[in-house]
């Protein structure tokens, strides 16, 4: 993980590379697997550092920071303004799987 950390950090100075590096990250499904690591990486993508995410949402910087090192969580609300300003479903932010519903996770058995 730290290897992406790195790869992350450098892309700040090449930012026509965000969407490469993001989109190879996705595919790869690194750093996707926890909700943190969806967090950053939708956050990423859009382009916004930790303080414009936070001024967007009405939060500190460190409690951004907070959720997308796992530390913390955000409330439902929270994930509802994070999803409309990264253009995420809320389901992918939580739970990493686009466009699921319950019965997709619990399809009804074929007999």
């Amino acid at each position: 993980m730290s290897r992406i950390r790195l790869i992350a950090c450098g892309v700040s100075c090449f930012p026509r590379m965000r969407i490469a590096i993001v989109t190879v990250m996705t595919m790869l499904n690194v750093e996707n697997v926890t909700v943190a690591g969806r967090l950053k990486v939708s956050r990423f993508a859009v382009g916004l550092d930790q303080s414009q995410m936070a001024a967007l949402l009405g939060v500190s910087r460190t409690t951004v920071s907070s959720w997308e090192r796992g530390m913390t969580e955000p409330n439902v609300s929270q994930f509802i303004g994070w999803a409309r300003i990264t253009k995420q479903p809320v389901d992918q932010l939580i739970d990493g799987l686009p466009g699921c519903t319950p019965r997709d996770l619990n399809p009804e058995p074929t007999d």
